[in-house]
């Protein structure tokens, strides 16, 4: 059975990010490989191997900045930020940029060199839909061996929501290298998978070498401000307090 592909949405796929990082591909952390127990903190969509790095898109403008400003909520779990006990307890995929102490507004430094780059639907490329049951039949017979010395009998039906690296890093790999391999699947550039409750914070997962040119190719390029109207229905969604 062929991996289910989805084209990029209507509406087109955007990341936030500094002007120096906009065409460069995050490097991989660390490989997984030989790892016995479960890994449950660090980035959940890289290269199981640490050979090829990748980067991680929105379904909307809003969605892409709420990704990148979803470290300033905060939220109180028996006293503490909510952001800090779930890093403590080491089971939710770290918010990009380096940790901090949340005081529930964006502070004014962000706007520093930010930007909001876009990739329209006119661009020729593919995702493989992550989720759907196509895509598992297809993985199965390549990934069963591994997943069952992670103690598992197959992929997990919820497998975006997986805490083990281990799992998600190696599906990765996986679905790269196996894209990369078949001439049917040369145009896919990536996977998509589902975010919050709507599908405008669905994320879509690019891995490196890219299928589309990061650079050549944008829609959309803006530096943000406070009062763009992507950084409001962030705040808005993600109940931070009005911009600085």
């Amino acid at each position: 059975m062929p991996l289910r592909l989805v084209p990029i949405p209507g509406e087109g796929i955007y990341r936030v990010d500094r002007w120096a990082d906009l065409y460069e591909f995050r490097s991989p952390s660390e490989s997984l490989e030989g790892q016995a127990a479960p890994v449950n903190y660090g980035e959940r969509w890289e290269d199981f191997y640490a050979g090829f790095g990748t980067l991680k898109l929105s379904a909307s403008e809003h969605a892409a900045v709420g990704r990148t400003v979803a470290r300033y909520r905060r939220r109180f779990v028996d006293g503490h930020g909510f952001v800090d006990f779930i890093k403590r307890q080491l089971i939710a995929e770290p918010d990009a940029g380096q940790a901090i102490e949340p005081d529930n507004r964006i502070p004014r430094s962000y706007f520093e060199d930010t930007y909001l780059i876009g990739y329209g639907q006119s661009i020729a490329v593919e995702f493989v839909d992550l989720e759907h049951p196509a895509t598992h039949e297809t993985l199965a017979p390549l990934i069963s061996d591994q997943l069952a010395l992670f103690g598992l009998q197959g992929i997990p039906a919820d497998v975006t929501r997986n805490r083990d690296r281990r799992v998600t890093r190696l599906l990765t790999s996986v679905l790269r290298n196996l894209c990369g391999s078949v001439p049917e699947y040369q145009h896919v550039a990536g996977f998509r998978y589902s975010g919050r409750e709507t599908q405008d914070w669905d994320a879509y997962v690019l891995w490196d070498p890219a299928a589309l040119d990061l650079e050549e190719d944008p829609d959309l390029l803006r530096p943000l401000t406070p009062g763009d109207e992507a950084v409001l229905r962030a705040a808005r969604e993600l109940s931070l307090d009005w911009p600085a």
